[in-house]
């Protein structure tokens, strides 16, 4: 699969939408899709043979929400009282830079591609269950309303 099909087939996907909050860079936003991608089919495959136990992959994306709060959970409530949206964007995504470049926990001890990780995060923010702006969910809430139907999906 292109980066140009790929684009075609995630272009409107959630996780998408959400990393142009932020205005992160397309070629940027390409990578994102192939790490989403390659996490889902890399899932996919350890569920279809059963070699997850059972709980595994909600246990991990507990852990990869608690890194993504560390880097995207406000220091107080003054944080962003009076910054304007650009501002804002660009400490997002910042911030998303930072938590795409850390050393994210493995699912297991020899799983060390990156892509899993950093796609799993990719799945959960396709899910909503994290965001890449603080005001996500009220943003993307057209998005929201109308259903989308493409290839793959999140695992």
């Amino acid at each position: 699969m292109g980066v140009a099909e790929t684009e075609l087939d995630f272009e409107d996907a959630v996780f998408v939408q959400q990393l142009r909050l932020i205005s992160v860079h397309r070629k940027r936003i390409e990578n994102c899709i192939l790490e989403h991608n390659r996490a889902y089919q890399q899932r996919s495959y350890w569920q279809r043979f059963s070699l997850l136990s059972v709980g595994e992959l909600e246990r991990y994306e507990k852990i990869l929400k608690n890194e993504w709060m560390r880097y995207f959970l406000p220091l107080s409530d003054a944080d962003e009282d009076g910054i304007d949206e650009s501002e804002l964007c660009k400490i997002y995504r910042k911030n998303f830079d930072d938590l795409d470049k850390s050393p994210l926990p493995a699912i297991r001890p020899y799983v060390s591609e990156r892509f899993v990780a950093n796609g799993s995060l990719h799945i959960m923010a396709d899910r909503l269950d994290i965001g890449w702006h603080p005001d996500y969910v009220a943003r993307l809430r057209g998005v929201l309303e109308t259903p989308l139907v493409r290839k793959g999906g999140a695992a």
